[in-house]
This record gives structure tokens, C-alpha cells and sequence, in this order.
């Protein structure tokens, strides 16, 4: 596909735009379903993938959420289209950039500290998403938030 065939994508004017572009280290970012938060946080990454060394992990309560229909997966594969991206979603579901980055797609069903403490030990991230966050206890948050250290 040459350079002339590819689409462009920004963020939408407003939260979508205010969201990708924040430089803080904590960001909430909330509104109705179709908003544009999920494809906001995969836009969000645009920049720092170019650091082989970035890590991120972009987390469901529920793995059948991710494969689905219009999930994240499919998100970072039509944004990210003819860029050389590998989006594996066998096994650990995962999206490997050409740059080295990796963003691990996973799920936490069993929210409890333990098993969360466990299933997270040794990890590293430099960004975590937790998409629809109504759906994480505050314990299992608090965890995961423990990983990150980018």
C-alpha cells in the first residue's frame, strides 16, 4: 500500500482530542457508549510505540470482549493498518509494533488481590488502560496500578 492510500486518524475534536493528548500521569476519561474512549487510548499510544521499549496493557474483565466485534483488537488493526504491526489474538493476545513496542491485550476475571498479585508479578508497564472500568473492583485497580512504572 503506498503512502498515498492511507488513512489518516486523529482524534475527534473535544474529549477524544483532550484525552489522546494529555500528558499527565492519570487520566479518567468517561461519556456514553460510542464516545470515542477505546479508539482515544489506541490513538493515544501513536507516539510513544516509536520507543522499542514501551510496554502498555490494555485491560477487559472479560476475554471475549477483546476478540469481539469492534474490541480492541480490531481497533489497533484499522488504525494502525500498513504500518507493520502484529496483532496476535491466540494465546496471549498481544500487539507488537515494528519499533519493538508491545502492548499486551488481557483480561482479569478473578479480580481478587491474590490471584491478581500473582498473575502481575514481575510485570512492567509504561501505560495501563482499563477499559470500562466499571467493570474492575478498586482492590484489583490499586494492583494493577502497582505495575506501572514507565
Amino acid at each position: 500500500m503506498s503512502n498515498d492510500n492511507r488513512k489518516i486518524f486523529k482524534p475527534h475534536e473535544g474529549f477524544q482530542e483532550q484525552f489522546v493528548r494529555s500528558n499527565v500521569d492519570f487520566v479518567i476519561g468517561g461519556g456514553s457508549m460510542g464516545g470515542g474512549k477505546t479508539a482515544g487510548a489506541v490513538l493515544s499510544i501513536a507516539e510513544p510505540v516509536q520507543d522499542g521499549r514501551f510496554r502498555a496493557v490494555f485491560l477487559r474483565n472479560n476475554l471475549g470482549d477483546l476478540r469481539s466485534g469492534g474490541g480492541i483488537l480490531d481497533e489497533f488493526k484499522k488504525m494502525y493498518h500498513g504500518t507493520g504491526i502484529s496483532v496476535v489474538e491466540s494465546g496471549e493476545p498481544r500487539v507488537e509494533f515494528t519499533s519493538g513496542a508491545r502492548i499486551d491485550v488481557t483480561h482479569i476475571a478473578d479480580q481478587t488481590r491474590e490471584k491478581v498479585r500473582q498473575r502481575f508479578k514481575g510485570r512492567q508497564y509504561d501505560l495501563i488502560y482499563f477499559d470500562e472500568m466499571t467493570g474492575f473492583s478498586f482492590e484489583c485497580f490499586c494492583e494493577v496500578c502497582t505495575r506501572n512504572r514507565g
